[in-house]
């Protein structure tokens, strides 16, 4: 699978950058803040130690694979409530398995 950049904007239009497979974040980049870069995104910022956005664990419904029952991804700090204390995610995939929930590392 191909690869694409992703990036998450904050911070006064900050725009943390990272690669991941192609499909990754599909059903849940709208609800964490993840938006795909195209050629013309602009100002992205990769491996940067500070500032960095914050990140979620994501809890599967059944753990498999080598990523076992949990999954760490970044997150636009406005969703962090809505994601963890919400729920919002609960039921949509990530890497093929169902999200049970999502909350902070610790």
């Amino acid at each position: 699978m191909a690869r694409q950049v992703y990036y998450i904007e904050y911070d006064g239009g900050g725009k943390y950058a990272w690669e991941a497979e192609e499909d990754k974040y599909k059903e849940i980049a709208s609800a964490c803040g993840i938006k795909k870069a195209g050629n013309s995104t602009k100002s992205l910022f990769f491996g940067a130690n500070k500032p960095k956005p914050p990140r979620v664990r994501l809890n599967f419904e059944e753990g498999r694979g080598d990523c076992g029952g949990s999954q760490l991804i970044f997150c636009d700090p406005d969703k962090l409530v809505s994601i963890t204390q919400q729920n919002k995610l609960k039921g949509k995939k990530s890497n093929g398995m169902k999200i049970k929930s999502a909350s902070l590392p610790r």
